[in-house]
């Protein structure tokens, strides 16, 4: 399954859509915990694009924590561990 947020399959406007409504939930309610789930999660480089915005969860299906487990890691180790807590 080819996800709108992979490198060969990124469609600007669903990333523009997720900017803006983190930004615009972030801006109305201090604070307001973010989270994405699904089969964006499920995608290694989609899930790398959705951490920039440092959400406080991710959850997707049992057949794919394994590897979002390690795609979190991996940032978490890139970015000094300082996000995502």
């Amino acid at each position: 399954m080819e996800s709108a947020l992979t490198p060969t399959g990124h469609d600007p406007a669903v990333r523009r859509l997720v900017d803006i409504c983190v930004r615009e939930a972030r801006q109305a309610v201090p604070g307001i915990p973010i989270g994405f789930c699904g089969e964006q999660v499920a995608e290694p480089t989609a899930l790398v694009e959705l951490l920039r915005h440092e959400p406080d969860y991710v959850s997707c299906g049992p057949a794919h924590i394994e590897v979002a487990r390690y795609v979190v890691g991996r940032q978490r180790r890139q970015d000094g561990g300082t996000s995502w807590a």
